[in-house]
C-alpha cells in the first residue's frame, strides 16, 4: 500500500512519528513524507524514505499556524501541498500528525480527487493542551491566536478523518462520548517503546559520579503545567531528612518558567539540570537514577495519554512516582510499577517518595514489574499489529 505520512515538523524530531513510519514500511507499505524543512541545508538522513519537503521560514511557519484560527493560509499551504503529494506517489492513505492538521489534509484529498483514506494521529489533546502555552494564551498574542476556539472546533476536525489514533482507551472513550463518534472508529496506539531501539545504545556507567547518592529523575520540558514546582518542593523537603538525595532534572524550560526555575536551582549541587541531551544518552541517565518521576498536573491534556517518559522509565526497570492522573495512574497501578500521589499535594508526594527512598526491596520490586510489563504487553511489537489493521481494512 502507499501510505503518506503529513507532519508539520522536520519528520523525525518526534519519536513517535519516527516509529510509526518504521512499522509500516517494515510491513512492506511503501511510507513517503510530507514534513517542513526550516533549513536550505540538508536536515538529516531521510533513512531510505521518500521525503517532500515544505521549504518555509520557521518565523513564517510559527506565524501562519498561530493564527489560523483566523488567517487561512496555513490550512490552504497544506492543502495545496497535501494535493500534489497524493497525486506525485500515488497515496491510497494519509497518516496524519495532530488534529489541527485534520481539515488541510481531508481539503487535499478532496483537491486530488483520490480515493484517499485520512487517518488522524492525536498527539494530545490539543483543543485544552493550547490553553496551557504561554505563546498562545498570553496578551496580546491571544487576541491573534484566539486558542478558546479549538475548544468548539474539536467536533468538526475529528469528523474529517475515517479513523482516530489516539493514545490511551480513556481517551478514547472520552471523545466517543462527548462528540457521539462510535468507538469502533479509534484505535489505541501508546506511546510505547521499541524496546529494539532502546537496546543499540551502551550504558555509561559513569555518566555522572554517584557515590551513595539516591537520585531522583524527572526527564521532560519544565513547566509549572508539569508538577515541577511540586517535585521541587517536595525535594526540599525530602532533603532535611536524606541528606544523600539528589534531584536530576532533563529537558527544556518554558520561557514564562526560566526566571522562577533558576532561581530556585541556582547554587545548588544537589540539583543537575540538562536543557538538552541526546535520547542515545537518556539510557545512561535513568540506569544512573533510583527513582523517576512524573508530576503531571491533574488538566484534560494530561488525561489524554501516558508521556513517552514513562514507558522509557520503566524499560530501565526504575520504581515510578507519579501523580494520578488518569492514564498513567491506571499503568502504574496496573502494572505495579510504582507509587502514585494525590497531584497537587506535597505531603502526599513526600509520603510516597519517603516510601520508595527508604526501602530499595520495594524499588527493585516495582522496577522489576515495569520492565516485565513493558516486555510483556507495552512496546512497539504488541501494539503495531493495530496500527497496521487501520491500513490494512
Amino acid at each position: 500500500m502507499n501510505i503518506g505520512i503529513v507532519v508539520d515538523n522536520e519528520f523525525f524530531s518526534d519519536i513517535r512519528v519516527r516509529t510509526e513510519a518504521e512499522i509500516l514500511r517494515k510491513a512492506g507499505n511503501k511510507v513517503s513524507v510530507l514534513r517542513l524543512q526550516f533549513s536550505e541545508n540538508k536536515l538529516q538522513d531521510n533513512e531510505g524514505f521518500a521525503v517532500h519537503s515544505i521549504r518555509i521560514t520557521r518565523k513564517k511557519k510559527d506565524f501562519i499556524y498561530a493564527t489560523m484560527n483566523w488567517n487561512p493560509t496555513y490550512e490552504k499551504l497544506w492543502a495545496r501541498e497535501i494535493s500534489k503529494f497524493i497525486e506525485t506517489e500515488k497515496l491510497e492513505a494519509i497518516h496524519v500528525h495532530d488534529l489541527y492538521m485534520a481539515k488541510a489534509s481531508k481539503n487535499g484529498i478532496i483537491r486530488s480527487t483520490n480515493k484517499v483514506k485520512l487517518i488522524l494521529d492525536l498527539h494530545e489533546n490539543y483543543p485544552y493542551a493550547i490553553q496551557l502555552y504561554e505563546w498562545a494564551t498570553k496578551f496580546p498574542r491571544n487576541i491573534l491566536v484566539q486558542p478558546k476556539k479549538w475548544l468548539s472546533k474539536e467536533r468538526e476536525y475529528l469528523s474529517y478523518a475515517d479513523n482516530i489514533i489516539v493514545l490511551s482507551d480513556y481517551f478514547a472513550n472520552h471523545l466517543s462520548e462527548k462528540h457521539n463518534i462510535s468507538k469502533n472508529k479509534f484505535t489505541v496506539y501508546p506511546n510505547v517503546p521499541n524496546i529494539n531501539y532502546f537496546d543499540s545504545f551502551k550504558v555509561n556507567k559513569d555518566i555522572l559520579d554517584k557515590k551513595d547518592k539516591i537520585t531522583l529523575f524527572y526527564f521532560g520540558a519544565v513547566a509549572k503545567r508539569r508538577g515541577i514546582y511540586l517535585l521541587i518542593e517536595g525535594f526540599e523537603k525530602l532533603k532535611k531528612k536524606f541528606q544523600n538525595l539528589e534531584l536530576l532534572i532533563i529537558g527544556p524550560v518554558d520561557k514564562k518558567d526560566k526566571d522562577k526555575f533558576y532561581s530556585i536551582i541556582s547554587d545548588r549541587s544537589d540539583v543537575i539540570h540538562y536543557d538538552w541531551k541526546e535520547m542515545s544518552e537518556f539510557p545512561s541517565y535513568v540506569s544512573y537514577s533510583d527513582i523517576c518521576v512524573s508530576p503531571l498536573e491533574k488538566n484534560p491534556q494530561h488525561e489524554s495519554g501516558v508521556a513517552n517518559k514513562v514507558f522509557q522509565y520503566m524499560l530501565f526497570e526504575k520504581p515510578l512516582l507519579v501523580s494520578n492522573c488518569g492514564p498513567q495512574k491506571e499503568l502504574v497501578e496496573k502494572s505495579n510499577a510504582g507509587l502514585v500521589y494525590i497531584h497537587d499535594s506535597v505531603n502526599d508526594f513526600v509520603k510516597k517518595a519517603e516510601a520508595l527512598i527508604t526501602n530499595k526491596d520495594l524499588r527493585e520490586h516495582l522496577g522489576e514489574n515495569g520492565k516485565k510489563n513493558i516486555e510483556e504487553y507495552y512496546n512497539v511489537d504488541k501494539f503495531e499489529k493495530s496500527l497496521l489493521n487501520l491500513f490494512q481494512t
